[in-house]
């Protein structure tokens, strides 16, 4: 038979065979996810029991009025390393604030406003008086000028000896929206206007101010809670520690 006539089996091709994969090779897929699971797990657990401040926060307060954050000063000690308090230290714990507002006075209070107009040589003229009754609110602070604060300290008693100044008033408003008029005479020739509303504000103020200031319960209130504030700094300081504040009459 001749050999261009010969054709190969009908099961015989051209492309090689398809070599089988290792036995390893079908773990390093499961081998790799595993680890990544296994590294994020652990990583996880580091950040809890290791926190990262990845954001700063910032509490904003009033200072003058937080006596922690007056806590940090320092003081001074001698060669047998007993702990000395100075008067310096103590008053720079207290005069974070020069102007101190301790009480709150509010009032509602009513009076009357009376005009008449003048006629020739500045004498009244008839039938020309005009009165109002009104009423309104307002609101008095009293407090005192931290800066005027007399302190001295006895380190072998332990004792921070404070001489407050007198009661101010630091505060006086009167709220001009308040103002009612439930009563309104006139006569025929009445100037039916208040004259100087500014000027009436002023008067108003200044009697309040006035009998405010008079008020024995008032300015006691004021006084007690100004040593409580006093009282409220000097404990919150550490290098106050072990001292007693005492407080002059």
């Amino acid at each position: 038979m001749d050999a261009q006539n010969s054709k190969p089996p009908a099961n015989c091709t051209n492309s090689p065979k398809k070599r089988p994969r290792p036995p390893f090779m079908r773990w390093i897929t499961p081998i790799l996810i595993f680890a990544v699971i296994v590294s994020f797990i652990f990583g996880f657990l580091v950040c809890l029991l290791h926190p990262w401040n990845l954001f700063d926060s910032q509490v904003i307060g009033l200072v003058d009025y937080t006596p922690s954050a007056i806590s940090t000063v320092e003081t001074t000690s001698d060669s047998n390393d007993k702990t000395i308090l100075t008067v310096s230290t103590v008053e720079s714990i207290i005069s974070n604030t020069s102007d101190l507002i301790t009480t709150k006075y509010l009032y509602k209070d009513a009076d009357t406003y009376e005009n008449v107009r003048k006629w020739i040589a500045g004498w009244d003229m008839p039938l020309s008086k005009y009165e109002l009754v009104f009423t309104y609110s307002g609101s008095i602070g009293l407090g005192i000028d931290m800066s005027k604060i007399i302190c001295s300290v006895d380190n072998n008693k332990k004792e921070i000896l404070i001489t407050l100044p007198e009661i101010e008033i630091k505060s006086n408003e009167i709220d001009e929206s308040s103002f009612e008029y439930p009563i309104e005479k006139k006569e025929i020739f009445s100037k039916n206007e208040i004259g100087d509303f500014v000027d009436l504000i002023s008067a108003l103020k200044k009697q309040h101010q006035e009998s405010t200031l008079n008020d024995e319960t008032i300015v006691n209130n004021a006084k007690a809670n100004a040593k409580n504030v006093i009282l409220s700094f000097l404990n919150a300081s550490t290098s106050t520690t072990g001292y007693q504040v005492v407080f002059a009459d």
